[in-house]
């Protein structure tokens, strides 16, 4: 499948991520892009887009953790929690030096509750809550979710700004954890800038420009093979008989490559001729076909 494949883009400033599925479109001459999450317009960094077949990946290639890079802003707090948003208070900057920081750091490590912000993508009855905040419309207390904090660390500090790095569960709002910081601190805040620097196992140092997107003679030649971003044991197809029972649905021997043995029921692939063929189970010795890929 040399036309389907996953592209890793560090997104710019000052784009959503709807513009940049956009652009890829028109670059790929397709309408099957997706990701696997978005960032904010003021954001940059890691955005994993699935072009053509790929797209039927999303489900698998969720990360759990992420990295990031924010930077906080002392003294004023925003109705959205970013530099973007209305001041809606003003306060002294911090009076503590970097051992002060890095010790109410650590304390935000570990599993934790966090209210998400009024200005999120979160539903409630169907509607964005970024909807209920712009109308003005008081939908009372938030329902707080289960984060996890696996580690921050302090990059830079001055009392105008802290530079941090955090690696976090998915749904991490890191918006809100610099103002809960700045207010841990003895002073208010709010994100000034964010950048992504991995989402799973995909690093910033991997991901394409725009420009160079743009501006790539071959633009395919830039994705990476759906057989290498699936995180699943792989079972290589040995003859065409073979590959055509598995693309009319049946289930065939388990011919792994794997260091152990799948677990029964656990996820795996099928690979013919370095291509993926499918996503299916490991069960009782056989790959059982949960998705197929047209060649």
């Amino acid at each position: 499948m040399p036309n389907s494949g996953i592209l890793l883009v560090d997104k710019p400033t000052d784009m959503t991520s709807h513009d940049l599925v956009n652009i890829v479109r028109k670059v790929f001459h397709t309408k099957k892009v997706g990701h696997n999450g978005t960032l904010d317009p003021d954001a940059t960094g890691v955005m994993v887009l699935c072009i053509n077949q790929a797209t039927r990946l999303n489900e698998y290639l969720v990360a759990d953790e992420k990295f990031y890079r924010a930077t906080i802003k002392f003294g004023q707090e925003t109705d959205t929690q970013d530099i973007s948003g209305e001041v809606t208070k003003k306060c002294e900057k911090p009076a503590v030096d970097i051992d002060g920081v890095k010790a109410v750091l650590a304390s935000f490590i570990g599993v934790q509750d966090q209210t998400p912000p009024m200005y999120s993508a979160i539903k409630k009855d169907g509607k964005p809550l970024y909807k209920y905040a712009r109308e003005g419309i008081d939908i009372g207390e938030i329902p707080k979710r289960q984060i996890e904090v696996l580690s921050i660390d302090c990059v830079s500090y001055t009392c105008d700004e802290a530079v941090i790095d955090v690696h976090c569960s998915k749904g991490t709002y890191i918006r809100t954890l610099c103002q809960d910081i700045a207010r841990a601190l003895g002073s208010c805040g709010c994100m000034a800038a964010l950048r992504r620097m991995r989402v799973g196992a995909f690093e910033i140092t991997s991901c394409h420009s725009v420009e160079a997107i743009k501006a790539a003679e071959f633009p395919y030649d830039l994705l990476l093979p759906m057989s290498q971003v699936v995180p699943f044991p792989k079972t290589v197809l040995s003859t065409e008989l073979i590959l055509k029972d598995l693309m009319n649905g049946k289930k065939i021997p388990f011919e792994g490559i794997a260091l152990s043995e799948p677990k029964e029921g656990q996820l795996c692939q099928a690979i013919y001729q370095d291509e993926l063929i499918a996503i299916g189970r490991y069960e009782n010795k056989m790959f059982v076909p949960k998705k197929v890929f047209h060649l």
